[in-house]
């Protein structure tokens, strides 16, 4: 079976059972770690990288709120993302080794910056002015 249909096949077997949120963030989690190594990641980095994960998930909601209340500024905003984002990627990049690493995030895991459009974002956060 190839590795994008294992991937499949994880999510929706988890999605059409009664796992709760968390399980299904971590097969989906460990089916992807699979598509891009061809094989299962060792159980014990999957549950510390499924960890970082949820920490990075955290961060963006508790930064998302503080974004919603205006406490921070839409750049303000971006900025602390863009640095959460970069600190669970060297975190990761610890953890599973340069080879691994790579083979799960690709490129993109060494410029994480790059994931969100700024200009785009800030376009859309932009507070309407009244009229």
């Amino acid at each position: 079976m190839s590795s994008k249909r294992a991937y499949g096949n994880a999510v929706a077997k988890l999605r059409n059972g009664t796992d709760g949120e968390g399980a299904t963030r971590l097969a989906e989690l460990g089916a992807l770690a699979e598509l891009g190594l061809g094989e299962a990641l060792d159980a014990r980095k999957l549950a510390a990288l499924a960890l970082i994960q949820s920490e990075l998930q955290s961060a963006q909601q508790r930064l998302k709120g503080m974004l919603d209340d205006g406490q921070i500024t839409p750049p303000d905003y971006l900025k602390l993302l863009n640095a959460t984002l970069a600190k669970s990627m060297e975190r990761s990049l610890s953890l599973l080794g340069v080879g691994t690493f790579n083979a799960i995030f690709g490129d993109t895991g060494h410029d994480p910056e790059g994931l969100i459009d700024a200009e785009m974002f800030l376009q859309k956060t932009e507070t309407p002015r009244p009229q």
